[in-house]
């Protein structure tokens, strides 16, 4: 009685390629799917041992490569983030005899579809501002990035606030439409903290993007004071703005000076 070798069969059917086709990051509109894969020995299968090996050269797809060694099932494959390509792995089965053992093995191509990845805002929600500001300063920057490498577009979406500002489309450069004042806040609810909702979005058809709640605190600033009271104008002999009070003759009170 001669010892035979272990024979593999995928969905029933003997094979030695087997061809996977799956998305980018295991994207559930198409995602890793192991078929039934099974194996029978002439002589016996209570010895199979099931082993999974990269081929040479396919060494940086995966982040994740097992299978139960007893019984071939289970085997899971998970791509590394954002890594899209062909990837190349053997499924082996061995009747562990001694003293030669015999096996079958299968050829998995496995090909990763890239997808359209949304992009990633990485700056702070938070951010400040003094009163006063002039309109072309920028209050903050607005930081995204993209794994595909995409043309972001930024844009203000909504919030409370959101007409009191303007951000550039291309750089995310958030300004004031007009120059905010502390004493005299023109926000939604009065308190000084300016709410909006920033998009940012890729260039691919159709796009795809992400939003952030953004808050802008406006800081008191320290002013000069201002003197109110006979408010007047310069001679053409004077350079500082003057007023002129007139006063009866023999009064000591000359007025009252308000700021």
């Amino acid at each position: 009685n001669a010892n035979e070798a272990p024979v593999i069969y995928v969905e029933g059917v003997e094979q030695t390629v087997l061809n996977i086709v799956m998305y980018e990051d295991n994207d559930p509109d198409l995602p890793w799917v192991y078929p039934n894969v099974t194996a029978t020995d002439p002589d016996s299968n209570a010895n199979l041992l099931w082993t999974v090996q990269k081929l040479a050269g396919f060494q940086v797809g995966s982040d994740v490569l097992n299978m139960s060694p007893s019984t071939g099932e289970n085997l899971d494959y998970v791509p590394k983030k954002n890594w899209s390509g062909v990837d190349s792995f053997v499924i082996k089965v061995s009747d562990n005899e001694t003293p030669l053992s015999l096996d079958d093995n299968v050829t998995v191509n496995v090909t990763v579809i890239s997808v359209n990845d949304r992009p990633v805002i990485n700056s702070d929600p938070n951010a400040t501002s003094p009163e006063n500001q002039l309109v072309a300063v920028v209050i903050t920057t607005v930081d995204a990035n993209d794994s595909d490498l995409d043309v972001l577009t930024y844009s203000i979406e909504g919030g409370d606030d959101k007409d009191l500002f303007d951000i550039s489309n291309l750089e995310g450069n958030l300004t004031f439409i007009t120059s905010p004042d502390f004493e005299n806040p023109g926000d939604a609810n009065g308190d000084n903290v300016y709410e909006l909702k920033i998009r940012v979005y890729d260039d691919q058809v159709p796009p795809k993007g992400v939003t952030q709640d953004l808050n802008v605190t406006v800081a008191d600033v320290n002013e000069a004071p201002a003197i109110i009271s006979h408010v007047g104008g310069s001679p053409s002999r004077v350079t500082a703005p003057y007023a002129i009070v007139s006063i009866p003759e023999g009064q000591t009170h000359v007025t009252d000076v308000n700021a």
